[in-house]
This record gives C-alpha cells, sequence and structure tokens, in this order.
C-alpha cells in the first residue's frame, strides 16, 4: 500500500511539473537550431546501431522534463498529450544535402523536431548526399513517447 501511494504521489508530482515547465508553441519560441543546442550531449555509447565509421548517421532525444533515452532508438514518457521529438543528423560531410522523409522538417537543417503524440512511435529517414564524391547515404531513426496515465 505504501509503495502504491508513493508511486502516485511520484506520477502527480511530475504531472504538476510538467504544467509548471510547458514552453510556449513554436511559432513564437526559439529555432529548431536553438532548441538543439539545449540538449545535453549524446555519448557515443548512446548513438546506436547506425554508427558507421566515416558515414553519417541520425538519432534521436523524445525531449520531455523526464528520463529521456537518447540514441537510435529512443524514448521518453510523460503526462502531456504531446512532446517533441528531434531528430539529428551526425558525422555530415562538409558539402551535403539533406532529404528528409517528413516534410515537416527543413531541408537545410541537420536537425529536425517533429511533435510527437503520446503512446505512439515515430520513424523519420533521410537521404544524406555527399555533393563531392557524388554518394549517398540513407540514414533513420525510431523515437517512442508513452503516457504516465
Amino acid at each position: 500500500m505504501k509503495s502504491n501511494f508513493k508511486l502516485i504521489i511520484s506520477i502527480l508530482a511530475a504531472a504538476l511539473l510538467m504544467q509548471i515547465f510547458t514552453t510556449a508553441s513554436a511559432s513564437d519560441g526559439p529555432s529548431d537550431q536553438e532548441l538543439y543546442n539545449r540538449l545535453p550531449e549524446v555519448s557515443s555509447a548512446d548513438k546506436g546501431s547506425n554508427t558507421r565509421t566515416g558515414g553519417a548517421y541520425m538519432d534521436c532525444i523524445v525531449d520531455t522534463i523526464n528520463y529521456d533515452i537518447t540514441g537510435n532508438p529512443c524514448w521518453s514518457f510523460g503526462t502531456e498529450t504531446f512532446a517533441s521529438a528531434f531528430f539529428t543528423i551526425h558525422n555530415l560531410p562538409s558539402n551535403y544535402t539533406i532529404i528528409w522523409s517528413d516534410s515537416r522538417c527543413s531541408q537545410s537543417s541537420f536537425v529536425c523536431v517533429i511533435p510527437i503524440r503520446m503512446f505512439r512511435t515515430l520513424q523519420v529517414s533521410a537521404i544524406v548526399l555527399n555533393n563531392d564524391a557524388g554518394t549517398f547515404t540513407n540514414v533513420s531513426a525510431t523515437a517512442t513517447y508513452e503516457g504516465l496515465f
């Protein structure tokens, strides 16, 4: 009984904190690049199986106030209906073009931020063109957002 009470209190505290720290909408908030710069650094151990020596790879983070698992795949949990999934392409060639699979992603950015609904999985892929070498690499990542209620 005591452990159930602690769990309920923890969930209610998390819900209250999420309400307190809810940010403004993206239209009047910081840019995707500014948001990306605020995220914690992803260690090389979190890069997942898409890491290739000398090649581009993608990882992600579902950004919530809770513990977020970064890498590929990435996931988080929360009480808000939506969270933000950040998909980032790393190890780009010096002269590149990115073709994202999702039209909400800016073709001129190596970061794509997409809202993700609770209890959903979102997969994003991209083609990274090496304009100097005339080659390309396919990259992708999968984000999952689970709910606490």
